[in-house]
């Protein structure tokens, strides 16, 4: 297929081709040049690909795309598989190996990363959603391993997935216990990164997302939905708005209270949440 490489090459997500690029100076030189040389080109033409998509035309350039792009990552793994073999070998006098992942370099698991997200963007771009987190999955793996889940490319994925989580849910108008469970523990993660980043508003909106879910799963006064109403408490006090978050402690005190018998480990959340609301009730006081 000939190609014409044009300004608008980079309208497909620019980031991604960023990233790209980002990838052909990371190879490692132990890829060999030839190897080097031919992932860059697979996932160029994979990205022109994509740039060149239609209304009329779709299916077809992102199939080539996928195609390119799953080129490029055998490659880019081939080489760690290899690695272990070799590793595996040298070892024979060991009890315990590395697992595979522990083989892999931060720079090389990078890579790899970059690459999962090119193709979960190329089958979210083919609306095939649920393949597309499958490799969204896979870079929050690697990512998790090498950054740790507090770096900020692990929770710009993590968000991603979030989205695609709800996008799945919302396709397939199923409300599964294991799409509904995920979806608010999502929300309630990503509502604490906002909220220890100082975005209340987003934080409140991320929480009360949560509360809809757990309500039609377990009820309004389960203790799941204490637990989240609790963080939106926390939310207003963190406004300064005290008599909201009094009202919210108190509600959930209630709760509690009916619920410390059948479960006793649930005292120390209720002790903690006194303890808020006694800090307003002396904030007042002053």
């Amino acid at each position: 297929m000939t190609t014409t490489t044009t300004t608008n090459t980079s309208n497909y997500y620019a980031t991604n081709s960023d990233d790209a690029m980002h990838i052909f100076d990371g190879i490692r030189q132990s890829t060999g040049k030839q190897q080097k040389a031919d992932v860059k080109h697979e996932i160029t033409s994979g990205l022109l690909y994509m740039a060149q998509i239609s209304p009329t035309s779709q299916t077809n350039l992102i199939d080539e795309a996928l195609a390119c792009f799953h080129r490029a990552l055998d490659m880019t793994t081939a080489n760690v598989h290899n690695s272990k073999n070799r590793s595996t070998k040298n070892a024979h006098s060991c009890r315990r190996y590395s697992s595979p992942r522990s083989l892999i370099t931060k720079k090389k698991q990078e890579e790899i990363v970059k690459i999962h997200e090119l193709l979960a963007d190329a089958y979210r771009r083919k609306n095939d959603l649920t393949r597309s987190k499958v490799h969204i999955d896979a870079a929050m793996e690697l990512y998790e391993q090498s950054l740790g889940t507090s770096n900020e490319a692990y929770q710009r994925l993590f968000l991603k997935e979030h989205r695609l989580t709800c996008k799945i849910y919302a396709k397939t108008k199923q409300q599964n216990r294991k799409g509904l469970r995920r979806r608010s523990s999502n929300c309630v993660k990503l509502g604490l990164m906002d909220m220890e980043a100082g975005l209340l508003d987003e934080a409140q909106n991320r929480f009360e997302e949560a509360l809809i879910v757990l309500k039609m799963r377990h009820g309004p006064e389960a203790l799941e939905v204490v637990r989240v109403r609790e963080m939106v408490g926390d939310v207003h006090v963190k406004r300064g708005e005290y008599e909201d978050a009094r009202r919210i402690y108190i509600g959930a005190l209630k709760v509690m209270e009916q619920k410390i018998a059948q479960n006793p480990k649930e005292d120390a959340r209720y002790q903690r949440v006194l303890a808020k609301l006694m800090n307003i009730v002396g904030f007042y006081s002053r």
